[in-house]
């Protein structure tokens, strides 16, 4: 008992803990925000593929930008598969993850699509 409550006390303790605790809240809600599913339909505009950085894809639409990546909290990891199949000038019903948060640069995460034929 004694060596705990000199454990709880110190200076160490007392730094890990909000790191400890930012880390559990950033998870959550990492996990929160990739299992929530949003279906929409898109029509594909433009597609970007940043080859310097693993599995940064991007598909413009005229109202919001999407990324394609791996979700490890859907067992989604054929990003690069997903991102090829996606066509410009096709129109798409879409499951997606996520948010878009500008300040961060997130973007909602398209995890499937089917072609709507016209």
């Amino acid at each position: 008992m004694k060596r705990l409550k000199f454990w709880l006390g110190s200076k160490t303790f007392k730094l890990i803990l909000p790191i400890i605790i930012l880390f559990i809240i950033g998870f959550s809600s990492e996990a929160y925000l990739n299992l929530y599913e949003i279906k929409t339909t898109i029509t594909i505009n433009e597609k970007s593929a940043a080859h310097g950085e693993d599995g940064k894809y991007l598909i413009f639409t005229e109202y919001e930008v999407f990324t394609v990546r791996d979700n490890i909290f859907k067992l989604k990891f054929d990003a690069s598969d997903r991102y090829n199949n996606l066509k410009v000038g096709k129109t798409y019903n879409i499951t997606c993850t996520g948010m878009r948060i500008h300040v961060f640069s997130m973007y909602r995460n398209i995890i499937s699509f089917e072609e709507v034929n016209s």
